[in-house]
């Protein structure tokens, strides 16, 4: 569930420059959504991420860090 309005723009620009400059060129190639290759982007990171780095959760339980997304879309 989305709690941004759809005319809201997406917030790519807060991104750092390496991930927001990827973002946009992705975006113009593909012709897809900002908030659609935010989360494939972003997706792609944990993946890279989770050999790299653990999270501690409460009671003390290690873990690879992800996310989990899923992005319905029309075609």
């Amino acid at each position: 569930m989305s709690y941004i309005k759809p005319d809201t723009p997406y917030p790519v620009y807060a991104q750092p420059s390496m991930t927001g400059n990827a973002i946009i060129e992705t975006q113009h190639n593909e012709k897809a959504s900002l908030a659609m290759t935010t989360t494939s982007l972003l997706t792609a990171i944990s993946i890279a991420c989770q050999n790299q780095i653990d999270v501690c959760n409460p009671g003390n339980l290690r873990g690879p860090v992800n996310i989990y997304t899923m992005v319905l879309a029309d075609s």
